[in-house]
């Protein structure tokens, strides 16, 4: 199954739309929305959200990560981007560009961002969100990574998402000094990080590397396929 999973705060212009599009384009299984009264900042509300899902469903899924702010068109194949899971189980992460032109495969990368599908074996090995960061993808990325999984940009899929700082929550909270700009990857992470700018560039180090070929190793050594219907 692959399960959409929608934090929403306030009224953007987007979600009935989006709503719309996932219940009739067949691409999602389930749809899962956390509304939220007072916004809880990014990390926090995704955490809550993919717990109370991983309780209902389990880990055996894929799930779809979407702020209320994205849109959809044919060139929306979730299903075909869950392929690449389906073949290749340590993927952890599959992410979607916001525009291009479609094409086969795949591009690896340490770091992903904007909306993206998950292997639901993520949040079994104790992947998740961290409340209160404020790049929240820079930091599950990591943990990610770290846990033996591979993080990838499909070619075969796009989902477009208002990157615009004026419509974002975060953004919001940032400047009403409800949530902290600061990244505290660093802190996290210091005994893995080799250089980081902040907020996307990271370089791992040696000891990164040596634990995510042990972990992935252990994921390719008794994972199976799973195919997505």
């Amino acid at each position: 199954m692959i399960i959409a999973l929608i934090t929403s705060y306030g009224d953007r212009g987007y979600l009935d739309a989006m709503l719309s599009w996932l219940y009739t384009s067949k691409q999602v299984d389930a749809i899962e929305i956390l509304k939220q009264d007072q916004p809880l900042g990014c990390a926090a509300a995704r955490k809550q959200l993919i717990e109370m899902a991983t309780a209902k469903y389990g880990y055996d899924h894929y799930y779809l990560i979407l702020d209320d702010d994205c849109r959809f068109d044919y060139r929306s194949q979730i299903r075909r981007a869950a392929s690449h899971i389906d073949t290749e189980p340590d993927i952890g992460i599959v992410s979607f560009p916001l525009s291009g032109i479609l094409g086969h495969g795949y591009i690896e990368a340490l770091i992903v961002k904007h909306a993206y599908l998950t292997n639901g074996a993520l949040y079994q090995a104790g992947v998740i969100y961290t409340p209160g960061e404020h790049y929240d993808s820079g930091d599950i990325c990591i943990q990610s990574y770290l846990a033996g999984y591979r993080n990838v940009v499909t070619r075969e899929a796009i989902i477009w998402h208002d990157v615009n700082p004026g419509n974002s929550v975060r953004e919001q909270l940032k400047y009403m000094a409800k949530q902290s700009g600061n990244t505290n990857i660093y802190e996290r992470y210091k005994d893995y990080i080799e250089r980081y700018d902040p907020p996307y560039w990271v370089t791992l180090n040696d000891k990164a590397q040596q634990l995510h070929n042990l972990n992935n190793a252990i994921i390719n050594g008794t994972s199976n396929n799973r195919n997505i219907q």
